[in-house]
C-alpha cells in the first residue's frame, strides 16, 4: 500500500513556514515594457515613373488596351502622363518617301474601330517629341527597323480641331510642353518603426506578470491554476498594497493567500470561498493532500 506523503501535505507546508524552516521563494523580476509603434512620413524618389518617363522619351512601350486611357478631354494617356499611340509594326504602305500609317493623340474613331475589333493591342506608345518613329518594317523579307517620320491621324485632328486643341503649325514637341501632365517625381511613403520602451505597471500588470513568472503555480502549495489565473493572487508580503517593491510579492493561490497574517479578509466573500472550493478540487486533482478539507 502506497502511504501519503505528507512533506506535500497542505498544513506540513505552512507549519514549516510558520516555524520558518521553510520560506516561500523571491519571485523572479519582471521587466515590464510594451511596444511603441511609430510612423513617419518619407518622401523618395518615385522610380517606375522615372523609368517609365525615361524609357517612353527615348523609345516605345508596348502596352494593352486597358493601360491607354482617354482623359476628360479624350486624348490618350498611361498612368497618368499624355502619350502618343502609332502602330510599330508596318506590313504595307512603306515606301522611299515615308508611311502611309498614322499616329494617333486622341480617342478617336479610328482607335474606337480598332478597340471593337481587339486590335489596340498592335499599338505601342512613346513621348518621342522630334516627329520621328521606330517603325518595323514587314513590307518586304525580314524585318527592317527605320525612323520614320508619321502624320497626325485626320481624325484626331478633326477631334482636336472641335475641342480647340489643334493648333498649326502642329509638333509633338509644342503639344507636349502645352497639354503634358505632370506625373510626380516622388512618392510619400508611410515608415512604421517599432520601440521597445519601459513603462511603470499598475496593480493589474503587476498581477498579470507576476502571476505569468511563476508560471500559474502557488508559491506555497504548488498548485497550478494555468487553467484558471484568477485563482491565483499577487501577495504583498508586508500587507501594504502600495508597497510595490519586487522583493515584497510572493503569488499565492486564493486559499494560501488567505491563510497569510492579516490576510484573513479575503476569504471572506462569497466568491472567494466558492475559489478556495475550486482550489481545493484542483489540488485533489494533481495529487497534493489536504488533512482537513475546509
Amino acid at each position: 500500500m502506497q502511504l501519503t506523503d505528507f512533506s506535500k501535505c497542505i498544513e506540513f507546508i505552512r507549519l514549516k513556514e510558520k516555524m520558518g524552516v521553510t520560506t516561500i521563494p523571491v519571485l523572479p523580476r519582471v521587466k515590464f515594457t510594451r511596444e511603441v509603434i511609430h510612423r513617419r512620413e518619407i518622401e523618395e524618389p518615385n522610380q517606375e515613373a522615372i523609368q517609365i518617363e525615361e524609357k517612353l522619351k527615348k523609345g516605345t512601350i508596348t502596352v494593352n488596351v486597358q493601360e491607354i486611357i482617354p482623359d476628360s478631354e479624350g486624348l490618350l494617356t498611361h498612368k497618368g502622363r499624355k502619350v502618343v499611340a502609332y502602330i510599330r509594326d508596318q506590313r504595307r504602305g512603306i515606301d522611299s518617301f515615308g508611311s502611309q500609317y498614322r499616329y494617333h493623340l486622341y480617342d478617336c474613331s479610328t482607335l474606337q474601330q480598332m478597340r471593337a475589333e481587339g486590335r489596340l493591342t498592335r499599338y505601342f506608345i512613346t513621348k518621342r517629341n522630334d516627329g520621328l518613329f521606330l517603325v518595323h518594317d514587314l513590307s518586304g523579307y525580314g524585318v527592317q527597323k527605320r525612323e520614320l517620320e508619321l502624320e497626325l491621324c485626320q481624325n484626331c485632328i478633326r477631334e482636336l480641331s472641335y475641342r480647340q486643341l489643334y493648333f498649326s503649325p502642329f509638333s509633338l514637341k509644342k503639344y507636349f510642353d502645352k497639354h503634358d501632365s505632370k506625373v510626380p517625381k516622388t512618392i510619400k511613403k508611410v515608415i512604421t518603426e517599432t520601440e521597445i520602451q519601459s513603462y511603470t505597471p499598475d496593480q493589474e500588470d503587476l498581477s498579470r506578470e507576476y502571476r505569468k513568472a511563476a508560471n500559474y503555480h502557488c508559491q506555497s502549495c504548488d498548485v497550478d491554476c494555468s487553467d484558471d489565473p484568477s485563482l491565483l493572487h499577487l501577495h504583498h508580503i508586508d500587507g501594504n498594497p502600495s508597497n510595490n517593491k519586487h522583493e515584497n510579492f510572493r503569488v499565492l493561490c486564493v486559499d494560501c493567500h488567505s491563510k497569510q497574517s492579516y490576510h484573513s479578509q479575503v476569504s471572506n466573500p462569497q466568491k472567494a470561498k466558492q475559489q478556495i472550493r475550486e482550489i481545493q478540487g484542483l489540488r485533489h486533482d494533481q495529487g497534493i493532500p489536504e488533512l482537513f478539507m475546509g
